[in-house]
């Protein structure tokens, strides 16, 4: 059956599942620290790395479980309850002894977008007994994709057992990747810097995000992540021949269901003891650098990249 057929009959199978009445089941991070440096005889940039807390770039991964959050806030009204209750109810079908049931439930789980059923969704994928509810499960997480899919894709589209179930993971992996790929970055929030700053920041980060395999798009309505970023410090201070400029920045990643997916955090000081106006200039080379740092820890975060 060909992948197109598939979701057709998945499709077609789909709207009897959220009559049915199930039992609902009883079903953030933080990386390296320190600071690398580069070096010229009479400058310095350093850039914080993931885990230093006081000089730090680290990212924190919120899914649907931790909280559910959407970018405007939480809701509590009873549609939302009422959607949360059928993803549940979906989540626990994928237990089902039927394997019509369990291939529904994550067509259901994948029409909703449900995040909070990523790791479900990745246990039926490789344990499920059954390769069409593996299959089931790749589309799912092919359409919801995100943080926690794409290894499991990766690693059903090269190991499994079954050619169908590898070549659905392949194609599903294929889909979330060029979603997660296709960002764009909105105006820089945050009191801290002049206009100057916060436009270097937002160009630096489009570079280096191209730069780590993203595609920068304009506007959000084509985007799979949407990225707001902040400026939180930025200070500059002289202790005898030396100036140093010190730079903090933030971007929240929002992904097509209006999630947060990730938080980073990005640092770095630049300081020199070359005379004339270095403020500008290392005002440039320390932005760029937290730029560099933000955007290899979205790669990581959002495209799972080692």
């Amino acid at each position: 059956m060909s992948w197109r057929m598939l979701r057709m009959a998945l499709l077609a199978l789909s709207a009897a599942v959220i009559g049915l009445t199930l039992r609902p089941s009883p079903e953030s991070a933080v990386g390296g620290a320190g600071w690398s440096a580069a070096r010229s005889p009479r400058s310095e940039v350093e850039r914080g790395s993931a885990g230093n807390r006081s000089d730090s770039a680290r990212t924190v991964s919120r899914s649907a479980k931790d909280g559910g959050r959407r970018a405007g806030g939480s809701s509590g009204s009873p549609a939302q309850d009422g959607r949360d209750a059928q993803v549940q109810r979906a989540i626990a079908a994928l237990r089902d002894r039927s394997v019509k049931v369990r291939a529904q439930a994550a067509f259901v789980l994948a029409q909703r977008g449900a995040r909070d059923a990523v790791p479900a969704l990745r246990h039926a994928l490789t344990q499920d007994g059954a390769a069409a509810v593996r299959v089931a499960a790749a589309a799912a997480l092919g359409r919801i994709g995100g943080p926690g899919a794409v290894a499991a894709l990766r690693e059903a589209g090269e190991h499994d057992r079954d050619s169908a179930v590898r070549s659905a993971a392949a194609q599903a992996l294929d889909e979330s990747l060029r979603g997660a790929r296709t960002v764009s970055v909105e105006a820089v929030q945050g009191g801290k810097g002049d206009r100057e700053a916060r436009e270097r920041l937002r160009g630096a980060l489009a570079l280096q995000l191209k730069q780590h395999g993203f595609a920068v798009v304009e506007g959000g309505a084509q985007a799979g992540y949407r990225l707001k970023p902040s400026v939180l410090l930025l200070e500059h201070g002289q202790s005898g021949s030396w100036v140093t400029v010190e730079v903090k920045a933030s971007v929240i990643a929002i992904d097509g269901q209006g999630h947060i997916a990730a938080i980073v955090e990005g640092g770095a000081r630049a300081r020199t003891a070359a005379s004339g106006h270095p403020v500008a200039r290392l005002t440039g080379q320390a932005v760029d650098a937290a730029a560099r740092g933000i955007s290899e820890d979205l790669a990581r975060r959002l495209l799972e990249l080692p």
